[in-house]
Protein backbone atom coordinates (compact mmCIF):
# COMPACT_ATOMS: atom_id res chain seq x y z
CA UNK A 1 0.00 0.00 0.00
CA UNK A 2 1.05 3.55 -0.98
CA UNK A 3 0.10 7.03 0.71
CA UNK A 4 0.52 10.14 -0.78
CA UNK A 5 -0.16 12.78 2.10
CA UNK A 6 1.42 16.62 2.12
CA UNK A 7 0.96 17.02 5.39
CA UNK A 8 3.94 15.45 7.35
CA UNK A 9 1.86 15.35 10.30
CA UNK A 10 -1.20 13.24 8.83
CA UNK A 11 1.81 11.10 7.74
CA UNK A 12 2.23 9.88 11.39
CA UNK A 13 -1.16 9.88 12.05
CA UNK A 14 -1.58 7.54 9.28
CA UNK A 15 1.43 5.56 10.14
CA UNK A 16 0.25 4.71 13.34
CA UNK A 17 -2.77 3.97 12.23
CA UNK A 18 -1.51 1.01 10.48
CA UNK A 19 0.57 -0.12 13.05
CA UNK A 20 -2.31 -0.37 14.93
CA UNK A 21 -4.63 -1.70 12.50
CA UNK A 22 -1.74 -4.59 11.93
CA UNK A 23 -0.78 -3.83 8.63
CA UNK A 24 2.74 -4.00 7.77
CA UNK A 25 3.29 -3.76 4.11
CA UNK A 26 1.99 0.43 4.29
CA UNK A 27 4.61 3.39 2.71
CA UNK A 28 3.86 7.32 3.27
CA UNK A 29 5.14 9.53 1.05
CA UNK A 30 5.00 13.26 1.25
CA UNK A 31 4.36 14.81 -1.49
CA UNK A 32 2.05 17.76 -3.29
CA UNK A 33 -0.65 14.86 -4.99
CA UNK A 34 -0.39 17.14 -8.14
CA UNK A 35 3.02 16.52 -8.47
CA UNK A 36 3.28 12.87 -7.81
CA UNK A 37 3.55 10.72 -11.12
CA UNK A 38 5.33 7.66 -9.60
CA UNK A 39 1.83 5.64 -10.39
CA UNK A 40 2.93 2.82 -12.82
CA UNK A 41 2.64 -0.15 -10.53
CA UNK A 42 -0.90 1.44 -8.45
CA UNK A 43 -3.76 -1.12 -9.26
CA UNK A 44 -6.72 0.50 -6.74
CA UNK A 45 -7.00 4.34 -5.51
CA UNK A 46 -8.88 5.10 -2.86
CA UNK A 47 -10.15 8.59 -2.58
CA UNK A 48 -12.09 10.30 0.10
CA UNK A 49 -13.04 14.11 -0.64
CA UNK A 50 -9.01 14.25 -1.09
CA UNK A 51 -8.50 17.64 -3.38
CA UNK A 52 -9.42 20.56 -4.66
CA UNK A 53 -10.53 20.60 -8.37
CA UNK A 54 -7.37 21.53 -9.61
CA UNK A 55 -5.53 19.12 -7.75
CA UNK A 56 -7.77 16.48 -9.01
CA UNK A 57 -7.52 17.20 -12.48
CA UNK A 58 -3.96 16.82 -11.81
CA UNK A 59 -3.92 13.85 -10.22
CA UNK A 60 -6.46 11.79 -13.07
CA UNK A 61 -4.29 13.44 -15.87
CA UNK A 62 -0.49 11.74 -14.09
CA UNK A 63 -2.88 8.37 -13.48
CA UNK A 64 -4.34 8.42 -17.46
CA UNK A 65 -0.34 9.17 -18.47
CA UNK A 66 0.34 6.31 -16.41
CA UNK A 67 -2.15 3.78 -17.94
CA UNK A 68 -1.26 4.76 -21.48
CA UNK A 69 2.45 3.93 -20.55
CA UNK A 70 1.49 0.57 -19.04
CA UNK A 71 -1.73 -0.37 -19.49
CA UNK A 72 -3.82 -2.21 -16.72
CA UNK A 73 -7.25 -2.65 -14.53
CA UNK A 74 -7.19 0.22 -12.26
CA UNK A 75 -9.73 0.35 -9.27
CA UNK A 76 -11.11 3.87 -8.16
CA UNK A 77 -12.87 4.18 -4.80
CA UNK A 78 -14.29 7.81 -4.52
CA UNK A 79 -15.96 8.25 -1.33
CA UNK A 80 -17.88 11.74 -1.10
CA UNK A 81 -17.26 12.29 -4.67
CA UNK A 82 -17.54 16.46 -4.75
CA UNK A 83 -15.31 16.19 -8.21
CA UNK A 84 -17.20 13.76 -9.92
CA UNK A 85 -16.91 15.82 -13.22
CA UNK A 86 -13.29 15.97 -12.84
CA UNK A 87 -13.81 12.15 -12.78
CA UNK A 88 -15.88 12.18 -15.56
CA UNK A 89 -14.20 14.36 -18.24
CA UNK A 90 -10.98 12.63 -17.35
CA UNK A 91 -11.67 10.03 -18.79
CA UNK A 92 -9.31 7.84 -17.41
CA UNK A 93 -12.17 5.09 -15.59
CA UNK A 94 -15.25 3.64 -16.75
CA UNK A 95 -18.07 3.18 -13.95
CA UNK A 96 -19.36 0.65 -11.85
CA UNK A 97 -22.11 1.11 -9.05
CA UNK A 98 -21.20 -1.76 -6.15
Amino acid sequence: MLGVEISPELIAVAEANMRRAGVRKARFIASDAAAFTDLDRVTHVYMYHPFRAEVMTAVLSHLGESLRRRPRPVTLIYKNPVHHDAVVLSQVFRFQRA
